[in-house]
């Protein structure tokens, strides 16, 4: 059983926490220069019901839910795991 951990500490928990603050950051930057794809994709989730059955439809709601999924993590919706 280990009983310490001796390279977690008070100043790698900082650094881990500068990482995580500089990641969102990344993530915040990708998602506004990419606003136009979600835009799109929220629009092609909201007509779900006519593009079922288009002979792209399927593509069409799997790449909006992608985008959607990649601008809220699919933590937040359990059944999310099934598209």
């Amino acid at each position: 059983m280990q009983k310490s951990n001796p390279w977690f500490n008070a100043d790698f928990r900082k650094l881990q926490n500068q990482l995580f603050l500089l990641a969102l950051g990344v993530k915040k930057q990708f998602l506004l220069d990419n606003l136009d794809n979600l835009k799109n994709a929220k629009d092609i989730w909201g007509n779900a019901y006519k593009l079922k059955d288009k002979e792209n439809g399927k593509e069409l709601l799997k790449g909006a839910f992608h985008w959607i999924n990649l601008a809220i993590p699919c933590a937040v919706f359990p059944h999310c795991s099934s598209a």
